[in-house]
């Protein structure tokens, strides 16, 4: 028998995003002129990319000029090394799930340096930059760096780190070196960032020299890839009855076959959405809606003691969490009430989202259920 003497407690910390702050100013790094926009920032001086990289990676991207790429390794794909004497390292790391939660790893690389852990209250004011067409949290800072495994602190070393979350995979950009070389560095480390875009969905073959990453790729393919228009025909495969007062507005990603806007200003919003597969399954998308909400997770038995709703002539459980919404676009709208559904349908996982001010859910309540009820799959 062994006797446990330590404990540790998970933090489940959700930062919320900032507010009517540029991409540039909470990067707070200047952009090339060639990457996405909102990124841009005036008078930025890039070096062009040295070429186009992916290799055994999951993504694709550019390399700045000056980047030696560097043996990939389970969790380091792409790899690379900067400086005269390769001083600065910069990898890109993928793992399965939330890799412990964004706090715990910013809090990791703060102990590399030296530096004590991010308060909860810290950590939800770090900046943020739009990569891989997800919100990433940026953490900037210097220290006396121990590296893994190494004997001798080096003083006088500054990292730079990108965290994203998805639903189903936690994903790390990591720049760590001396100072004022990483200080110099900042723009091509804004354009690796920005120019990362996820391959398809076929893992690369693992061999000796090139380790697969610790992912699935097929996984996290659909979630973090940038936002672009839908495909004319996706919306065919699904039919559906909208109910009266929603009206059809523009998809806001690649992911969304509709989306209805509702109310007097518009003020509510519901998507349907489409992925191949279980995309995590119902517990960690409803976990994932309910951090939206600042609402503690669900456990499997919690889930399906939820209100039932019938999609595709089944009955599911639906979510409804009220709180504080903290939307991808960096809003943060209290008083916000979100309702979700999940269905698995010959291979796909559709979801069902509304989002709108507690008062205005409640009016279409009703209304969600029919919609939810009226979701056809074409043969």
């Amino acid at each position: 028998r062994m006797e446990i003497t330590e404990t540790a407690t998970r933090s489940e910390t959700r930062p919320v995003p900032q507010v009517n702050v540029s991409s540039a100013d909470r990067f707070a790094l200047a952009a090339p002129e060639t990457q996405a926009p909102g990124m841009s920032a005036p008078g930025a001086s890039v070096a062009a990319p040295a070429s186009v990289g992916g290799g055994s990676s999951l993504f694709d991207y550019e390399v700045p000029a000056g980047w030696t790429s560097a043996a990939p390794s389970q969790f380091r794909d792409p790899n690379f090394t900067i400086g005269p004497n390769a001083e600065i390292e910069c990898y890109v790391s993928v793992l399965q799930g939330q890799g412990g939660g964004m706090l715990v790893n910013a809090n990791r690389w703060r102990g590399q340096l030296g530096q004590t852990p991010y308060t909860e209250d810290e950590f939800s004011k770090l900046p943020h930059a739009s990569i891989l067409g997800r919100e990433a949290i940026i953490a900037e800072f210097t220290g006396t760096y121990l590296a893994m495994g190494a004997q001798e602190p080096k003083a006088g070393y500054r990292l730079i780190g990108a965290l994203i979350e998805a639903p189903m995979a936690a994903i790390f950009i990591k720049m760590v070196g001396p100072d004022a070389m990483v200080e110099a560095e900042k723009n091509n480390f804004a354009s690796f960032a920005q120019s990362l875009r996820m391959k398809t969905a076929q893992a690369p073959a693992a061999s000796e020299t090139t380790p697969s990453v610790a992912v699935d790729p097929g996984a996290i393919a659909p979630l973090v890839a940038p936002a672009a228009p839908a495909p004319e025909a996706a919306p065919a495969a699904f039919t559906w009855k909208a109910p009266e007062g929603w009206t059809p507005s523009p998809a806001a990603s690649a992911m969304r076959m509709v989306t209805f806007s509702f109310g007097e200003n518009n003020e509510g919003e519901c998507y349907v959405a489409a992925l191949p597969g279980q995309a995590g399954g119902r517990l960690e998308n409803f976990n994932r809606w309910l951090g939206q909400m600042g609402q503690p997770p669900l456990t499997e038995a919690e889930v399906d003691l939820q209100p039932p709703v019938f999609m595709f002539e089944e009955e599911v459980p639906m979510l409804i969490a009220k709180g504080t919404y903290a939307g991808m676009g960096g809003e943060s709208r209290p008083g916000h009430t979100l309702f979700g559904a999940l269905a698995e349908v010959e291979g796909e996982s559709v979801f069902v989202k509304l989002v709108a001010p507690d008062a205005l859910a409640d009016q279409h309540m009703q209304k969600f259920a029919a919609f939810c009820a009226s979701l056809r799959k074409n043969k």
